[in-house]
C-alpha cells in the first residue's frame, strides 16, 4: 500500500463522515469500505511484522554495542568508536593469525629435521616411564 492509496482511502473517509449518515447510507459506505478495511488490516499487520523486525535488529544492535568498551567521551553507543574498536581487533587478530602460522611453518620444519636426524643416526628415543 502506498501513500496515494492511503490518502485516497483518507478523503473518503473523511467525505462519508462530514455529515451524518442514514442507515442505508451507512451500510453502503459500509459495503464500499469492506474490501479498504481488509486492505487496511493487511497493510497493519505488514508494518507491524517490520516493526517486530526493526525491534529486533535494534536490540541487537544495542547487545553488540554493549560487548565493546565504552567510547570515553561518548559512552556506549558511541558508532565511530565501536567501528574503530572493531576495527583494531580485526588488525590484532590477523597479526596474530600471521604469526600462529609461522611458529606452525617453523615447527613443521623442526618436525621434519628431527624426524630426518632421528631416521640418520639411528637414534633410539626413550620415552619417559620406557625401561631399560
Amino acid at each position: 500500500m502506498n501513500k496515494q492509496q492511503i490518502d485516497e482511502i483518507r478523503t473518503r473517509y473523511n467525505k462519508a463522515t462530514s455529515r451524518y449518515l442514514t442507515e442505508a447510507e451507512y451500510r453502503e459506505v459500509y459495503r464500499e469500505w469492506e474490501g479498504d478495511i481488509e486492505m487496511l488490516l493487511d497493510y497493519i499487520e505488514t508494518l507491524e511484522a517490520e516493526i517486530a523486525t526493526d525491534d529486533k535488529l535494534l536490540a541487537d544492535h544495542k547487545a553488540l554495542l554493549d560487548k565493546i568498551p565504552e567510547c570515553p567521551d561518548h559512552g556506549s553507543s558511541c558508532l565511530p568508536h565501536a567501528r574503530e574498536w572493531v576495527e583494531k581487533v580485526q588488525a590484532e587478530n590477523a597479526r596474530l593469525r600471521d604469526c600462529l602460522g609461522a611458529a606452525n611453518r617453523r615447527y613443521e620444519w623442526m618436525a621434519a629435521r628431527y624426524h630426518t636426524f632421528r631416521a640418520l643416526s639411528g637414534i633410539e628415543v626413550i620415552k619417559d616411564g620406557d625401561s631399560q
